[in-house]
């Protein structure tokens, strides 16, 4: 059965305005753009500091870093080793949205959304951050048999495409795993949106923030590494991601929006 949520987020971490918009106005992004000329946009202030994990739980609680507790990915010092600890979804001080839905009987689905690791418990399903998941080896969904009731292999999820896994020689098959990152995300998506009636779906596309944190120079002309030659082998790989990811948006549009959903 299609179920339509009532609303959809999909979120592209990390994919300024700053390179979107000039590629939408080039015609390689035409989703996004329509979405755009068809909608509502523009720029939001950031949480303070600015840093993915308390922007993320802001996003999910409603309340600034100083009421949710989290102000980056890592606690302060725990010992006089200067050891850090990584925080954690039991870390935030107050509930989420997803909570708070599954108290007023409401059902949600997230997938991939920063400070869920580990899962916890709500009215519908959670597959949690790849990035802060220490291991595939740990259970990372709500319910814990998420992906074996849906016959998702969990060899085909991958947690996180880090560049520094791969060589100097690598950089084609690095953004074709990004492709295929993104497009398993997009699959397992829709599977359990046809399987679960969930009011609310988040989605997050980390693929975006990988891009931009370890080929800015590539885009950037301005910045100080950046460099022609090494530009023009590697913009062609990143526009074509971007035209993946727009393509995958697109069939987010074409199948679960409609005059009753709002993404």
């Amino acid at each position: 059965m299609n179920h339509r949520p009532k609303v959809i987020v999909i979120g592209l971490d990390g994919a300024t305005w700053t390179n979107l918009k000039p590629w939408m106005e080039q015609g390689l992004l035409p989703n996004l753009k329509f979405l755009v000329d068809n909608g509502s946009s523009g720029e939001l202030e950031s949480t303070i500091p600015r840093h993915s994990a308390p922007a993320w739980t802001s996003f999910m609680t409603g309340v600034n870093p100083g009421k949710h507790g989290i102000f980056g990915f890592f606690k302060g010092f725990k010992d006089r080793l200067y050891r850090k600890e990584l925080n954690a979804s039991s870390d935030i001080k107050v509930k989420t949205i997803f909570e708070i839905l599954s108290e007023y009987k409401k059902s949600s689905g997230t997938i991939n959304l920063p400070m869920t690791y580990p899962p916890f418990k709500i009215n519908g399903f959670m597959v949690s951050c790849g990035l802060l998941t220490p291991s595939a080896e740990l259970n990372f969904t709500y319910p814990n048999d998420l992906f074996e009731n849906n016959k998702i292999k969990k060899s085909d999820y991958a947690l996180d495409v880090n560049p520094r896994n791969y060589t100097e020689n690598e950089k084609e098959r690095f953004f074709t795993d990004l492709i295929k990152a993104s497009e398993t995300k997009k699959e397992i998506s829709f599977n359990l949106i046809n399987k679960y009636d969930c009011d609310l779906f988040v989605v997050v596309f980390g693929e975006t923030d990988r891009v931009q944190h370890f080929y800015w120079h590539c885009i950037d002309e301005t910045h100080p590494k950046y460099d022609k030659n090494e530009s023009a082998k590697i913009m062609p790989l990143i526009l074509n991601y971007f035209q993946k990811l727009d393509s995958i948006i697109g069939e987010f549009v074409k199948t679960y929006v409609d005059d009753k959903t709002s993404l």
